[in-house]
């Protein structure tokens, strides 16, 4: 009788799990198979649409009209992001709870800074170097206006980012940021020179860099006072799921607007073999950049701090990277991520359970590549050369990655944000959106590496502060209700 019943068990559990299998099947071809099958159309519509509209010579109100639906996507895209990013810093931050966690998250903080940092000045440099926006002679795609920066000096662009590090007006640094502007003086004698004096104003724009530090600031004092911010980071967390529930419903309007954007983009090129030509290079750029990132850095890093074969690393990473990329999402790779780590390499099941959803969210060198040659591109395309200008490029790029969220596309919403911080109208945005069936996947896969030689870094680093005592716990140490929190989390995330 007990062999029947277990009989019976086993094949109940066995009915259960391919009914979840088939579900998931279910949902990934209704969901993201006619995402993409219906966004890979758009793009092949916007291009037909944009050379018929090219080759006919459409006037200018045509692509007006044509190209709003795409203006209004990447305004619903903007107006939403900003919330998530928001939320999710503060959320983030929080749950970073340093008096149990110090070590790790002091080694895990520094690795995810590092890395991205490295991101986005090797984003940077390869896209001075093959200039990808140099090939155009004007933008075939401009949003917005650029504000008139007079006779701003280097000095002036350095002294307006510490300004904006801190913004005196949380509400207003989401539309306004403080920028230094010259005025002419009053003439006190009949010479014919004109002098300007500096004063201090305000320009449009997103100050991403001083939210993300006060988001930052307010996560951490949240954490401080513990049960007391309980309700406040409640509020937050809700709000996260809220607006990326919404972002979602938005990435549903992808075809039309990829559609309306290529089709207006490349209707409205000046000469489109030179526009062409500029993508190409584009291309060649962000793919040269990941490939220096996975095969490059990653090796790099692997030989100085864990003295093996990087080549066994990278092969073992293969199954969690795939993970990440097809769909792509690091919170959905988090399962296999764990695995690796913990079966592959090791590490306890107190750091990997910690430090794997903290990377997911948080660490971007994939992306801050992407995002650094995205924005270099663009300013290119511009006539945008000044090492002054590049350089702040690149800062707020590293900045700016720690807030991108774990969802499809969004660096390219962030890159926009940041340049919208340096008064650059974007440009080229329509083909750039094309692409991302490419490079969002791409990125993706390199911010995977990433996160797996974090974890083994930060438990080569804190191996010997744990309790050698203490066997693996399937939950982890650090906290049980943080990582049940966690498991439940990323299980909401997968789905979305």
């Amino acid at each position: 009788m007990a062999d029947v019943m277990d009989s019976d068990g086993s094949v109940l559990q066995r009915v259960q799990n391919d009914v979840k299998t088939r579900s998931c099947l279910r949902r990934y071809l209704e969901w993201d198979g006619c995402l993409v099958t219906s966004s890979m159309a758009g793009v092949l519509l916007g291009f037909a649409v944009g050379f018929t509209l090219y080759y006919v010579g459409a006037p200018g109100e045509t692509l007006v009209w044509i190209g709003l639906p795409g203006e209004l996507y990447m305004r619903m895209l903007k107006a939403a992001v900003l919330p998530l990013v928001i939320c999710s810093i503060i959320t983030g931050t929080a749950s970073l709870k340093p008096k149990e966690n110090g070590r790790v998250t002091l080694v895990c903080l520094s690795y995810m800074i590092i890395t991205n940092v490295i991101g986005a000045v090797i984003g940077t440099l390869i896209a001075v170097i093959v200039r990808p926006g140099n090939t155009i002679d004007g933008a075939s795609e401009i949003l917005g206006s650029s504000v008139d920066t007079g006779n701003l000096q280097p000095l002036d662009l350095f002294a307006d980012l510490i300004r904006n590090l801190i913004p005196d007006n949380l509400v207003s640094a989401c539309f306004q940021k403080s920028q230094t502007r010259y005025r002419e003086k009053q003439p006190l004698n009949t010479t014919n020179s004109t002098e300007y004096e500096r004063y201090l104003g305000t320009a449009g724009g997103t100050n991403i860099l001083g939210l993300v530090i006060s988001c930052a600031v307010v996560g951490m004092a949240a954490a401080h006072i513990e049960d007391e911010a309980r309700p406040f980071l409640n509020f937050f967390r809700s709000a996260t799921d809220v607006m990326l529930c919404l972002v979602q419903w938005l990435i549903m309007f992808t075809p039309i607007g990829a559609a309306s954007l290529i089709a207006k983009s490349v209707g409205g090129s000046s000469d489109i073999a030179e526009t062409f030509r500029g993508v190409g290079m584009f291309v060649l750029a962000e793919s040269v950049g990941n490939l220096v990132l996975c095969f490059v850095l990653t090796p790099v890093l692997y030989v100085v701090f864990i003295r093996q074969n990087p080549l066994t690393f990278l092969a073992s990473c293969a199954r969690p990277v795939i993970a990440v990329a097809v769909p792509p999402s690091s919170a959905v790779g988090i399962p296999e991520m764990l695995t690796c780590l913990e079966t592959r390499y090791g590490v306890d099941s107190r750091v990997s359970r910690f430090v794997v959803p903290l990377l997911a969210s948080l660490n971007r060198d994939g992306s801050a590549m992407f995002m650094a040659v995205t924005s270099v591109y663009i300013a290119q395309i511009h006539g945008i050369h000044s090492a002054g200008t590049l350089v702040l490029l690149t800062l707020l790029v590293a900045v700016g990655s720690l807030a991108v969220p774990a969802i499809p596309s969004s660096s390219v919403i962030t890159a926009l944000m940041i340049l919208d911080s340096m008064d650059i109208p974007p440009a080229n945005i329509g083909i750039i959106i094309a692409l991302e069936w490419y490079s969002d996947r791409f990125r993706t896969g390199t911010n995977g590496f990433s996160h797996i030689m974090g974890g083994v870094i930060t438990w080569r680093f804190c191996r010997n502060t744990l309790d050698a005592a203490v066997s693996r716990p399937a939950a982890g140490l650090l906290d049980t209700d943080l990582a049940v929190d966690v498991d439940a989390r990323h299980n909401e995330l997968s789905e979305l």
